[in-house]
Formats: structure tokens, C-alpha cells, sequence
């Protein structure tokens, strides 16, 4: 349906819209700019621009766009139907696979965190045959739909690390510990703070759920930066953590209050 003040603008909660979104993923996943677009099209870039916020479309261009990006009308609209859908919790069959296959493990973790398959292969993470065969297995898997041209859905999401899979839970807590263990927590580049609360219930969790906005903020960034290239780039783990755990010397403050009196006492003497 058009809107009442622009009849040639689509309305940002149609389908139509919905087919634009999916479109520009599928532009930045293969890299072409909207200059590149514009001279496939025959058009300018500001005639692209326009057609990309839903103005002057008609059934003709949106068909030459959908070219321009290696797919057909009905194949978009495909995408843009199940990309609605938002994604399931992984079961604890689907989470044992991944447990017991790493580089598809770590494959999807990044296909979950906005990664696509141009940026694994220019990463050098994974080659394009290896890559293909991991997205098969994913599909048949149940966690994402394969496409042509290595287009995906998402169809779920591993659960948190205190839900999931005692053999996945496993794997998770292996490469947690290889992180804190191998941390060179004296050197100025392993940045890390710590402090000590006391907290009820509810604090405790609104602080957990504070650790989480910070992880899902850290993902942000990193779809923000995932076109940069260069020797400036480099992996880093997050990791964050709360446990149960006295302040060091709580214990000593607590104990032999005689002694620590008469400590004092001689020191004001003195």
C-alpha cells in the first residue's frame, strides 16, 4: 500500500520494503556498491539510490535489480518472506552437531553474527568448496535455509551457555578457559577490569543482563567493521564473567578483631 503523502514512496512496514532490506544485504554480501548497480542498470547512481528507498519502483526495475544482485523476483520474494520470521532456539540434537564439528560450529557462530560468505572467504577464514559443504550441512541441519548463490536464512539460534547441550555446554567451557589461561593479564594490551559486589537477586541480574547488551553491542561493532581490510584487523575474545567470590583480604578484615584493635593501637602510640 503506498503512503497517503508520497504515493510513489513504499511504506517501511510493507512487503515491498521488506524485499528492499533483503536486497541490500544481498548487495553488501557480494560487495557491489550502488555505483556498481547503476551502471549494470544503465542508470545513475542517484536513480538507484532512489529506487533503494522504495520511490519511482515498478515491477520492471525491481526485476533488473533483483539481476543486478544474481537473483530473480521470485526468488527475492522468497528470501524476504522467510527472512520475516524470526529464528527458533537450537535443540539439543542440533547443538550436539555442532559440538561434535568445530569448523561448522564456528562457521554458523559467525553466520549468527552477521558474517556472510563473501566475508569468510576474503577473511581467509574458509575456502569456497570447504564453505559450501559446511552451508549444506547447516541446512540439512535445520538452522539455516540454503539458497542459490549461497544465499541463507537464519532458521535458529544456539541458546545460552546454562540452556544448551551438556556436549556443547563442554565446548564452550573449553574455550572459554583456553581464553582466561592463556591471557597475559600483566601486559597493557589484555585490557581487563574487576571489581567486587554485593548484590540481591535483582541486581545480580539486571548486572547479567548489562553483560549481555555488552556482548550484543561487540557484535554491532563488528558488522560495522566488517568490510575493513587490513593489518589493523584482528580477532579478539570477549569474555565476561560473575561468580561468587569474596574481596581478597574480606576474610582477614573479619577475623582476629583483638589483634587488628591492639595493630591499631600501637600504631597510634608510635
Amino acid at each position: 500500500m503506498n503512503s497517503s503523502t508520497d504515493p510513489e514512496k513504499i511504506e517501511p512496514s510493507s512487503f515491498g520494503s521488506r524485499m528492499l532490506d533483503c536486497l541490500k544485504r544481498i548487495f553488501r554480501a557480494q560487495g557491489l556498491k550502488y555505483t556498481d548497480v547503476a551502471t549494470l542498470l544503465g542508470v545513475n547512481e542517484k536513480s538507484v539510490k532512489r529506487y533503494m528507498n522504495g520511490r519511482g519502483l515498478s515491477v520492471v526495475v525491481l526485476e533488473k535489480l533483483c539481476a543486478a544482485g544474481g537473483l530473480t523476483l521470485p526468488e527475492l520474494s522468497m528470501l524476504a518472506s522467510a527472512d520475516k520470521a524470526q529464528p527458533a532456539w537450537t535443540t539439543n540434537t542440533q547443538e550436539d552437531a555442532l559440538a561434535a564439528d568445530p569448523p561448522m560450529a564456528i562457521v554458523f557462530g559467525l553466520l549468527s553474527s552477521g558474517w556472510n560468505v563473501a566475508n569468510l572467504i576474503a577473511d581467509g577464514l574458509c575456502d569456497e568448496t570447504r564453505l559450501i559443504g559446511i552451508l549444506a550441512q547447516l541446512d540439512r541441519l535445520g538452522v539455516i535455509s540454503l539458497y542459490p548463490g549461497n544465499r541463507f536464512i537464519l532458521r535458529a539460534r544456539v541458546r545460552r551457555q546454562d540452556e544448551c547441550s551438556e556436549r556443547l555446554r563442554k565446548v564452550m567451557v573449553a574455550a572459554g578457559a583456553r581464553v582466561v589461561q592463556s591471557a597475559a593479564f600483566a601486559s597493557p594490551d589484555t585490557p581487563w577490569q574487576l571489581n567486587y559486589a554485593r548484590l540481591g537477586p535483582a541486581s545480580l541480574t539486571r548486572a547479567m543482563k548489562r553483560m549481555q547488551d555488552l556482548l550484543d553491542d561487540v557484535v554491532e561493532l563488528s558488522r560495522q567493521d566488517m568490510e575493513l581490510r587490513g593489518d589493523q584487523m584482528k580477532w579478539y575474545a570477549f569474555c565476561t564473567l560473575i561468580r561468587q567470590h569474596e574481596p581478597l583480604g574480606l576474610t582477614l578484615m573479619n577475623s582476629e578483631p583483638d589483634q587488628a584493635t591492639a595493630r591499631r593501637s600501637t600504631s597510634r602510640v608510635r
